[in-house]
């Protein structure tokens, strides 16, 4: 296991890295089970990760989008009017999430989970997510309880909310990564 700092700095070659991706049903635990609701995102996604970006759990920014115009098949899972809320001119939240094998859950596939720190009125299976991963928070690893896991996603969303908050280029990167006309998620 590499110490932290060494982890930031693999780390610092990719980041802030700047993905998209569909939601894809999940196992249907990090709701239920762990008080973290992710969005699961889909396997061409995953397997676009930059090599160097292994896995972990990461923080960032994140939105909800289905492009410029809703897709009615695309967003059947969840109502018009909770589209409406998730348009793409909606300004990123904070977001931790996680790729790698779910090894809490003996995970046989990577995945990215993504938890948007903000409540939202239902779900967005068929939407997709713009996301900018920012920073690394820790090593994924199998805890000796579901306790300890849960205990460990609320630091995840603290140790978050208290980065995003202290970076001063936090309205820098929605800008380039999320606004501006040459911006990723223009194109």
């Amino acid at each position: 296991m590499q110490p932290p700092g060494e982890m930031q700095l693999q780390f610092k070659q990719v980041l802030p890295y700047f993905f998209r991706g569909k939601v894809v049903s999940g196992f249907g635990r990090g709701g239920k089970q762990l008080n973290c609701p992710t969005a699961n995102l889909d396997d061409v996604t995953v397997s676009a990760l930059p090599p160097q970006l292994t896995t972990g759990v990461f923080y960032g920014l994140a939105r909800i989008t289905n492009g410029d115009s809703p897709n009615y098949q695309a967003i059947s899972l969840f109502n018009y009017s909770n589209y409406l809320k998730f348009n793409c001119f909606q300004r990123p939240y904070n977001m931790v999430m996680s790729i790698g094998w779910n090894p809490q859950f003996d995970g046989k596939q990577k995945t990215m989970e993504v938890h948007i720190l903000h409540k939202f009125n239902g779900d967005f299976y068929g939407a997709q997510i713009e996301g900018l991963i920012c920073g690394f928070v820790r090593e994924m690893k199998s805890f000796k309880s579901l306790e300890d896991l849960i205990t460990a996603i609320e630091a995840d969303k603290q140790f978050t909310e208290k980065e995003m908050s202290s970076r001063n280029d936090k309205d820098e990167l929605i800008k380039q990564y999320f606004d501006g006309t040459n911006s990723p998620a223009k194109l």
